[in-house]
C-alpha cells in the first residue's frame, strides 16, 4: 500500500474524508503502487470558480497530488464519484511523475503548426488534448484489466452527456476552424475514456450508444470523423504512451486538420 499524505483546507468533514480514502485505498490495492510515493491528497471544503470537476490529478513538487473539491461531489451520482476517483488514483500508477506531464511535441502537430501558422498557445491547446485522449483511455483501460469497469460505464456515460452549453459552444466553433478543431478533439477525449469498455459484452452497447447521442448534433461529416478516430484510431492504442500520441496525432493531422484548414496556405 502506498505512502499517502491528506490534507485538509477549510471544514472538511471527517466521515467524507473517511469515504474518500476507502475508496482510495481499495482503488491502490486493486490497480498496484503509484509512480511516485508518496501521494499527496488534497480535500478541499470547496472548489475555486475556475474549477469544472471534483477530482484532479497532478504534479507537484514532482510527486503526484490528487485534488478533492468535496463540495462539488454532491452534484454526482454515487457511481459517478466513486469512478471519478478511481480515475484519478489510475492516473498516479500510470501517469504519476513528471515525465508523463512534459510531452514533447510530436513531428506531426510541429509540421502542422509550421504549415498552418498556429501560435504557440494554440500548438499546446492540440498538444494538450492529444495527451489527455491517450491519457484517459489508458486509465479505462487500466481499471478494465483489474476489474474495476462497472463505475467506469456511469461515469463514461455521465461525461458523455449533452449540455445545452455543448450545443452552444458549437454554434460558436462553427464560426472558426480553429475553434472546430479543438471541439472535436474535446469529444474524442471524452469518448476516449469508453473505448475499452466497447469490447466489454454487457455494457459495449451501452457505451456506443452514449458516443451517438454526444455526436447526434453534429452535421454527418463530423459525426464521420469523430467515430474514426474512436472506433478506428482509438481502438488501437497499446500501453506505450509515447507511441500513442504519436499516434493520434498522427490520426488528427491527417483525419481533421488537412479537412479544417485545407484553404490555409502554407506562408
Amino acid at each position: 500500500m502506498p505512502g499517502i499524505c491528506v490534507s485538509k483546507f477549510g471544514e472538511v468533514d471527517q466521515e467524507a474524508v473517511d469515504e474518500l480514502l476507502s475508496v482510495i485505498n481499495g482503488s491502490y490495492e486493486s490497480l498496484g503502487s503509484p509512480k511516485r510515493d508518496p501521494v499527496s491528497i488534497w480535500i478541499y471544503e470547496k472548489s475555486s470558480g475556475e474549477t469544472s470537476f471534483f477530482a484532479t490529478h497532478s504534479i507537484w513538487k514532482g510527486k503526484p497530488r490528487i485534488t478533492i473539491y468535496s463540495d462539488q461531489i454532491s452534484q454526482y451520482p454515487k457511481e459517478v464519484f466513486v469512478a471519478g476517483i478511481q480515475r484519478q488514483v489510475a492516473h498516479s500508477v500510470l501517469h504519476g511523475s513528471i515525465e508523463f506531464y512534459l510531452v514533447s511535441l510530436p513531428d506531426e502537430l510541429r509540421e502542422a503548426a509550421t504549415k498552418y501558422r498556429f501560435s504557440p498557445r494554440y500548438t499546446n491547446s492540440l498538444l494538450y488534448q492529444t495527451a489527455m485522449i491517450a491519457k484517459e483511455y489508458e486509465v479505462t483501460k487500466l481499471l478494465q484489466q483489474k476489474g474495476l469497469f462497472r463505475n467506469q460505464v456511469a461515469y463514461s456515460k455521465h461525461i458523455l452527456k449533452v449540455t445545452q452549453e455543448d450545443r452552444l459552444a458549437w454554434e460558436i466553433a462553427l464560426r472558426d476552424p480553429l475553434l472546430r478543431i479543438v471541439y472535436i478533439l474535446s469529444i474524442v477525449r471524452d469518448a476516449s475514456g469508453g473505448v475499452p469498455l466497447l469490447s466489454v459484452p454487457k455494457f459495449g452497447s451501452e457505451i456506443r450508444q452514449a458516443i451517438e447521442t454526444r455526436i447526434a448534433y453534429l452535421p454527418p461529416d463530423y459525426r464521420t470523423i469523430i467515430r474514426g478516430m474512436v472506433y478506428d484510431k482509438i481502438f488501437l492504442l497499446g500501453a506505450d504512451i509515447a507511441e500513442n500520441i504519436t499516434l493520434i496525432s498522427r490520426a488528427i493531422s491527417d483525419d481533421i486538420l488537412e479537412g479544417e484548414l485545407k484553404d490555409i496556405e502554407q506562408g
